[in-house]
């Protein structure tokens, strides 16, 4: 299945001499220094650039034919198969989510226990999930935590295999967990089973799901991801939906994660993505509403590197005052995100620019930097002053 790139539209530059006489800006931006215009699809904007390979159809793979196939052959690491792994989770306590990107208030359970799952992957894939766990579990860490850092590794450490999808050489580890665990490459169905394997490694009981994904605009391509058990309660995640990572190269602007798939409802996974009738045996209903809409802020606050309560606004009036509070306060690099349908909110972030200076009784010509991104239906505006 061709991974969707997550298309966060980052642009930039515009320099501008502004002149902040009584707080007042004597340049505006101009018409090219807005967002470029994207397509938006379900809960994430889409680049009209950002499908990779989209004119090559004929190299695309179809994930569940490659189910079959890959049962017929091995690879050079796969000496020896593991059709049934039971792992024990490791002794813990219950903990409170700690991580400051992590949910507040977050389902603090112990893991459930014995998890057994039946896999393709190989001896060494197998130990080498092992490694992982001990790397990234900490024994006192809740199942939230749990799952947060295996989903962080694989989105972290697992490439796309672009290449053979283009040249139509997706080697077959890809397939599997050998692909993401012992390579770092992989198709979709690698990044599920890695991380359906990494979870019951950490006690965590998860599925692997099959079906597809995409929209009736740019076509549905048949796509593998999870679901995941937390708390006794069932969510839907796809790692390989949230990794930005393109050829080795972030896509995203400043980070290399990406949380829009991560613990969703079925209502919100479902707007993308289609579960195939003929695997419906690991379906399970995903309802609860204790992350609902948290993957946004969670990609948000990834994004700009801090809690995003303070620097969030829905009006033209809240993004002038935040702008005005940060450089009043003398910090001349900042980021403020804004709803897409705030108009005008550059002028009013320069204004507020302005409006700082005055108030901290600093004057002169005033070069602002902008750059800015496209997230759901927010702009991440990413602002630098230099004060001449």
């Amino acid at each position: 299945m061709k991974k969707r790139i997550m298309a966060y539209v980052t642009v930039a530059v515009m320099l501008a001499a502004v002149g902040c006489g009584n707080g007042k800006s004597q340049l505006k931006p101009t018409e090219d220094t807005k967002p470029a215009e994207t397509e938006t699809t379900g809960s994430e904007t889409v680049g009209k650039d950002a499908e990779v390979a989209s004119s090559d159809e004929d190299a695309t793979k179809d994930d569940k034919d490659a189910d079959t196939t890959k049962q017929e052959t091995t690879t050079e690491q796969q000496t020896t198969k593991q059709p049934e792994i039971t792992t024990k989770a490791p002794e813990t306590t219950t903990k409170k989510a700690s991580s400051s990107n992590g949910a507040q208030g977050a389902p603090t359970n112990k893991p459930s226990g014995y998890v057994t799952v039946e896999l393709s992957s190989s001896i060494n894939a197998n130990n080498e999930a092992q490694k992982i766990v001990s790397s990234i579990i900490d024994p006192n860490m809740s199942e939230y935590e749990r799952v947060k850092a295996i989903h962080d590794w694989i989105v972290i450490n697992v490439q796309y295999d672009y290449a053979g999808l283009q040249n139509n050489s997706i080697s077959r580890s890809a397939y599997n967990a050998d692909g993401a665990l012992l390579y770092k490459l992989a198709v979709c169905e690698g990044y599920a089973e890695a991380f359906h394997l990494l979870c019951a490694k950490a006690g965590v009981q998860s599925y692997m799901m099959y079906g597809e994904a995409g929209n009736s605009v740019d076509g549905w391509d048949s796509h593998a991801w999870n679901v995941v058990r937390i708390d006794g309660q069932w969510y839907q995640i796809d790692c390989t939906w949230d990794d930005p990572l393109v050829n080795g190269a972030v896509v995203t602007g400043r980070g290399n994660l990406s949380y829009t798939y991560f613990l969703l409802t079925d209502e919100e996974m479902y707007s993308d993505h289609k579960l195939d009738a003929a695997y419906t045996k690991n379906e399970q209903v995903c309802t609860s509403r204790v992350f609902y809409g948290y993957s946004k802020n969670l990609t948000l606050q990834q994004q700009v590197g801090q809690n995003i309560k303070d620097i969030k606004a829905s009006t033209g009036a809240q993004a002038q005052e935040i702008a005005k509070n940060y450089v009043k306060s003398g910090q001349y690099r900042f980021d403020v995100i804004v709803l897409d349908s705030v108009t005008n909110a550059q002028e009013v972030i320069q204004q507020g620019i302005c409006d700082g200076l005055a108030e901290a009784g600093v004057y002169g010509d005033v070069q602002i930097s902008y750059s800015y991104q496209q997230l759901y239906e927010y702009i991440v505006y990413n602002i630098s002053l230099t004060i001449n």
